[in-house]
């Protein structure tokens, strides 16, 4: 599948073993071969490339004043293999894990984003109903109240993970919890201690109230756009924003 772009992993790039174990020359290397596969019919695969090609599209020349770059570059696509970074076979080059690499997260795809409105719906709501007395009197409690009720979220695990708590959240009865679990699970945030996701449920939970009356497919719909358009950090306070807008007329603006 042709690309007109492909993801690059910063981080990735700047820190992995494999990309440390390379000159700066191979690594001009490296990135003209992503280029290459992202423009493949086949994905992730190459063909009909040679070493001395792919040195000629990197800019590394033959008898040039930087004619030491040519040699020193000499076994660079058997480097990539040995660092299990790609197959070869002939001439055609496969860089694994790139399909994998490139693959759209669910919440750029229509049927991942119904189902994640479809289980947002099937929550249950109970705790949002009135409670009464036994004279039928309303009992009014504090409802931005959350030490008792988060208590029994993820926490039933012997050792505390993010991972069962965003679970309990998503699938906790209070539905103040499961928006902020939604957009969590959107913006790809984690805590790797009980005392972290605490103190962000407490901060952000005026905001994840204010998103109640909405409907779960126009919050999750929003979250959607925000991921894929915002050219700055959105928040949960950004969906409140957007969340009436026609995002189809601001889509062009951003």
């Amino acid at each position: 599948m042709k690309r007109q772009w492909f993801k690059f992993y910063g981080q990735d790039f700047m820190t992995d073993p494999k990309m440390l174990a390379l000159t700066s020359t191979q690594k001009v290397m490296w990135i003209t071969l992503l280029a290459l596969v992202s423009t493949s019919e086949e994905e992730g695969i190459v063909k009909n490339l040679t070493e001395e090609r792919l040195k000629l599209l990197s800019g590394v020349l033959p008898n040039s004043q930087f004619d030491d770059e040519w040699t020193e570059t000499n076994g660079t696509l058997k480097k990539f293999e040995e660092l299990k970074m790609i197959t070869i076979d002939r001439e055609t080059i496969n860089v694994i894990n790139f399909p994998k690499r490139q693959a759209p997260q669910d919440s750029y795809d229509p049927d991942a984003i119904n189902e994640r409105v479809k289980r947002f719906r099937n929550k249950d709501t109970s705790l949002q109903e009135t409670k009464r007395n036994d004279r039928g009197e309303e009992i009014r409690g504090d409802k931005n109240r959350i030490d008792k009720n988060i208590s029994i979220v993820g926490e039933t695990d012997k050792e505390w993970t993010f991972k069962s708590f965003l679970e309990g959240m998503d699938n906790h009865k209070r539905r103040d919890f499961q928006i902020m679990a939604a957009y969590w699970d959107f913006k790809g945030i984690k805590f790797t201690n009980k005392e972290q996701a605490y103190g962000e449920i407490k901060r952000l939970l005026r905001a994840a109230k204010a998103l109640e009356p909405y409907e779960d497919d126009k919050i999750v719909k929003t979250m959607n756009w925000l991921k894929k358009n915002a050219d700055f950090k959105w928040s949960l306070e950004s969906v409140i924003k957007f969340i009436n807008e026609d995002l189809n007329k601001l889509k062009s603006k951003l």
